[in-house]
């Protein structure tokens, strides 16, 4: 019985790269595959042009909103046409305070995650 874990952090550059190109290998590979999709920006906060919207909508189709990109959402989606099991984590970072958010503090920050399986 093989157990991995992977961490990757997208934004909408690497969504409008099809992302998920290699997915199916993994889903080929291994029975279960569970996605934890973290804190991000939702889709009514990210603001972005039609042209970065157009852009992921070639392979996230459901990211685009309105006036914006709702990338986990977008992944989701796609993510569970292949037969993985997604859920979604954490609330939007640029409306709960806890998390850093380049677009509501205009500085940058920096950020670091940790990965187990336990």
């Amino acid at each position: 019985d093989f157990r991995w874990v992977a961490s990757a952090h997208l934004g909408w550059r690497g969504c409008a790269q099809d992302p998920l190109s290699q997915f199916n290998s993994f889903v080929d590979s291994w029975c279960n595959v569970v996605v934890l999709l973290g804190p991000a920006i939702c889709g009514d906060c990210y603001v972005v042009d039609e042209v970065t919207r157009s852009a992921v909508a070639q392979h996230l189709p459901d990211a685009p909103t309105q006036n914006g990109l709702d990338l986990r959402i977008g992944l989701q989606k796609q993510l569970e046409e292949r037969g993985a099991q997604c859920e979604v984590v954490g609330s939007c970072v640029f409306e709960d305070e806890r998390y850093f958010s380049y677009r509501r503090e205009g500085v940058t920050g920096r950020q670091a995650g940790i990965v187990a399986l336990l």
